[in-house]
């Protein structure tokens, strides 16, 4: 970054500044965030009427063991609730009953939110709860989760909006 920043390359230092600071938002949050026997997905979202960022952050036995991110298109408009469902159709539609958890977090509830627990309960082989975290050390990592997925978002948008600039000569 430090290097970044004397040759006068600062888009280049702030994006690794932004990329410490994520990675240093993880490390922390690797300490307990919840119980020993907790496994639980934690999904936040930032969005525009094209695309929406989505990050999860998988919590196994209390502590974050990972994290996935990716920018969906939105083909069509959706309301938050409907978006959310689709995420949960793309992350557990296929995957193994053992990286299903007991609770996934999302910032709101999907429409038919009793349709789609009954969906991961039987993707689980055992009881799965969605819900929105109102308050304490889950409804903080909600918050950690959707900062990231906002800060992901930027760099995105960032990136395309580069890709799609013109190059000066000699560059």
């Amino acid at each position: 970054m430090h290097d970044a920043a004397d040759s006068l390359e600062y888009e280049r230092a702030a994006r690794l500044r932004d990329q410490i600071t994520s990675v240093r938002k993880v490390i922390e949050r690797q300490q307990m965030v919840g119980p020993k026997e907790e496994d639980f997905d934690c999904i936040g979202l930032a969005e525009d009427p094209l695309e929406a960022s989505v990050q999860v952050f998988f919590v196994r036995k209390g502590r974050v063991v990972g994290r996935k991110g990716l920018v969906v298109d939105k083909v069509e408009e959706l309301a938050p609730a409907a978006l959310v469902g689709r995420i949960l159709e793309q992350l557990y539609g296929d995957v193994p009953a053992t990286d299903v958890p007991r609770e996934v977090l999302v910032p709101v509830l999907p429409d038919d939110a009793d349709l789609y627990e009954e969906f991961l309960t039987t993707a689980r082989g055992s009881r799965v709860r969605v819900r929105v975290p109102q308050r304490g050390a889950k409804r903080e990592l909600l918050g950690t989760v959707t900062h990231n997925a906002g800060e992901a978002f930027a760099r995105h948008k960032l990136k395309r909006s580069e890709r799609s600039q013109p190059h000066a000569p000699g560059r």
